[in-house]
């Protein structure tokens, strides 16, 4: 029967876990053989009931999109692994008013270029990893012709990691994708960067610990060639963190004007849940705009 660990010092960043874990003793040379690994400089095995430390690997940031009737968008996602393991990928597809207006599936994204191409396949079983590995994902979702607007799609990626030699399992990762359906769709991409650590680059994954500060930029983009009108941009503050101050627009798109509207005024340090902005006007088509928002992860 698989054994799971306990974490120490963990913390979350959009519904990843971050931490480390420990393996109790009785799992003996075995365990050591994996903790060598990441470890060269444990050369003994431990003594009865001590444990030995695993850094936990990381699964990108959330997603959210906003898509028109029977269109596509894709979706990524990049597992950083840590220790030689079998991760397996799996995904679990709830909506309003119903789940069955979409079409889910999960590739690999193995040249992690972000688009889908002749290399990339479904994900279909247990991936193998070692050290430093990056597992590039795409989640690709289709609407039907008949789905309705403002239909809801919630996409849960859960990754679970099975340490090679022991078959313990760390404690699975999670994802959460958020797609709406509405009149005329724009892209949007979203990254992250790390403030307390200087990180000056944003990136889809970033390390973090209790107490830091993350800045995430929400990227979005008319692609099509018709005007945008009403357009709105649907956030929220990832689980175990806060607002660290209110939100932004960094950058006002061509053709409209947008600004915080969810928390009003942009909100303050310590607020969690929603966040929008709204932009008045109509986004004209190839328009570009970008808005921020910075939170601190529970201490």
């Amino acid at each position: 029967m698989p054994s799971r660990f306990n974490f120490f010092n963990l913390a979350q960043l959009g519904g990843k876990r971050r931490g480390i874990a420990w393996i109790s003793g009785h799992l003996a040379a075995a365990a050591m053989a994996v903790a060598a690994l990441a470890s060269p400089a444990l050369a003994a095995p431990p003594p009865a009931g001590s444990k030995i430390m695993i850094a936990m690997p990381r699964l990108g940031i959330d997603n959210t999109a906003t898509m028109a009737p029977n269109d596509s968008v894709l979706l990524e996602h990049r597992y950083t692994a840590t220790t030689v393991a079998n991760v397996t990928f799996s995904g679990t597809a709830t909506g309003e008013p119903s789940a069955s207006f979409f079409t889910v599936h999960l590739y690999h994204d193995r040249n992690c270029t972000g688009t889908i191409d002749v290399t990339d396949d479904r994900i279909t079983g247990p991936i193998p990893v070692t050290p430093g590995v990056v597992v590039c994902l795409l989640v690709r979702v289709q609407s039907s012709a008949v789905t309705p607007r403002g239909a809801r799609l919630r996409y849960q990626l859960t990754a679970t990691t099975t340490l090679g030699i022991t078959q313990a399992m760390l404690a699975p990762l999670e994802n959460i994708d958020r797609v709406v359906v509405a009149d005329g769709a724009v892209q949007v991409l979203k990254r992250v960067r790390n403030v307390t650590l200087n990180e000056t680059s944003f990136s889809t994954t970033s390390s973090s610990a209790p107490g830091n500060i993350l800045e995430y930029q929400v990227i979005f983009q008319n692609p099509s060639a018709s005007r945008i009108d009403q357009v709105r941009v649907l956030d929220m503050t990832p689980e175990y963190t806060s607002l660290a101050q209110a939100i932004w627009v960094e950058q006002q798109p061509s053709g409209v004007v947008c600004q915080p509207d969810l928390p009003a005024g942009g909100g303050t340090a310590g607020y969690q849940g929603d966040l929008r902005w709204l932009c008045t006007g109509s986004m004209i088509p190839g328009a570009k705009g970008e808005v921020r928002f910075r939170v601190k992860v529970q201490e």
